[in-house]
């Protein structure tokens, strides 16, 4: 039993009590028996019933018995998420670092930021099992005065790297990371678990309807088992969108365990007058022309629209549209735009002559040149039937058969 006479601060409950001694703080319980040692600069509850403590300019927790839960290293109180995490700051304000509420250190105190991915901030609703933080490099190697030298990286909650710390930009699309080199190549990464990079060197991807989508930005070689010095593959010239499964399968690992290179051939369209070569290529993979001016997501179709060979109806690559669960592909159009109804679109063939397709199939020939914007799914098509005459006939766009 410690003698000594302390001067009383206040209760802290029914056994203990904070006291004082030459400006410094500690608790005693009623016996006279030290708990947490008078060393402190402030003891504060904390509504756990913990205490919050400060030694000179750094804070850390205690509990009433003096066990430490928080080591006493940070820069400021520590404030902890519903989910059990904070993120803590040195207490010389250079570093950050995560930590649980049992004093656990998640992602080591060494980064200059560190923030949390937030679905609010995400242009594309994110779908992680686990909380996931973006982590910039560290502040000595770095100058936020030169954007060239922050490199981004990804931890989750359990502390493991999910995406390394080497990106100008991470971008989100559904479970996946999209990391952004310097040299405008990106890598993907699962952001659901740690299952390392997945395939890289692409520079657009899309997910949709349970299908990968990427751009390479080049001509892919006869075979796939070439790759570059960073394991890219291999590209030589024009825009090749490659079309995959979610899980992958159409990618080869390499020694390591980490997918590289696609499996087999890739159909190259780029030779061929007729896209019947496409047919029942999935799930395996396949090669949208590298012509290709824009590639665009509608439902479950692939609207690909390739560049202009002349300025010139008669002579055009154009415009088809692909089921993307079946790899078919329709006719050649000048333009393909949507109706309103799933489904079911307007096809151009020319400035006088548009159908309707259903799907990737027409419908409705192209033998008008205009029709009126559809209302509770019917709508109006005018054709010329000789050089003074015009026909006007109403369409029933569900079932895309005239009345």
């Amino acid at each position: 039993m410690d003698t000594r006479y302390y001067k009383f601060v206040k209760r802290l409950d029914g056994t203990h009590r904070q006291v004082t001694e030459h400006g410094k703080f500690g608790i005693v319980d009623d016996n006279g028996m030290i708990t947490a040692p008078i060393r402190y600069d402030e003891i504060i509850l904390r509504r756990d019933g913990n205490f919050d403590v400060r030694i000179d300019n750094r804070w850390g927790i205690i509990n009433i018995e003096g066990d430490e839960i928080v080591c006493i290293s940070y820069k400021s109180r520590i404030c902890f998420k519903e989910e059990g995490y904070a993120i803590v700051e040195s207490a010389d304000g250079l570093a950050v670092g995560v930590i649980k509420n049992d004093g656990t250190v998640i992602i080591p105190v060494k980064y200059s930021c560190i923030h949390e991915v937030r679905e609010d901030l995400c242009i594309d609703p994110y779908e992680f099992e686990s909380t996931l933080f973006y982590v910039h490099q560290l502040m000595k190697e770095t100058s936020w005065d030169d954007e060239q030298n922050d490199r981004i990286g990804v931890y989750n909650l359990r502390g493991e790297m999910i995406v390394p710390i080497k990106y100008r930009e991470i971008k989100i699309n559904s479970s996946y990371l999209i990391g952004q080199r310097e040299n405008g190549h990106c890598d993907l990464y699962n952001g659901a678990n740690n299952s390392g990079l997945l395939i890289g060197g692409f520079r657009l991807f899309k997910f949709h309807n349970n299908r990968l989508f990427f751009c390479f930005g080049g001509y892919y070689t006869s075979w796939t088992d070439r790759h570059d010095e960073d394991h890219d593959v291999y590209v030589s010239y024009g825009n090749v969108w490659i079309f995959t499964d979610k899980e992958l399968t159409s990618i080869l690992k390499d020694d390591k365990g980490c997918r590289r290179n696609l499996k087999g051939k890739v159909y190259d369209l780029h030779y061929s007058n007729s896209w019947k070569e496409i047919d029942n290529i999935f799930p395996e993979c396949m090669t949208v022309n590298r012509n290709s001016k824009s590639v665009f997501l509608i439902g479950k179709y692939i609207k690909e629209q390739q560049s202009y060979a002349l300025n010139s109806l008669v002579d055009y690559a154009g415009t088809y549209l692909i089921d993307s669960e079946t790899g078919e592909c329709s006719n050649k159009f000048h333009e393909i735009e949507r109706t309103g109804i799933e489904d079911v679109f307007y096809a151009l063939k020319s400035h006088e002559n548009t159908g309707i397709l259903k799907g990737i199939q027409i419908v409705i020939p192209t033998i008008y040149f205009a029709f009126t914007k559809p209302v509770i799914g019917y709508c109006f098509g005018a054709k010329k039937m000789n050089e003074d005459k015009y026909d006007i006939e109403l369409i029933n766009l569900n079932s895309s058969f005239a009345c």
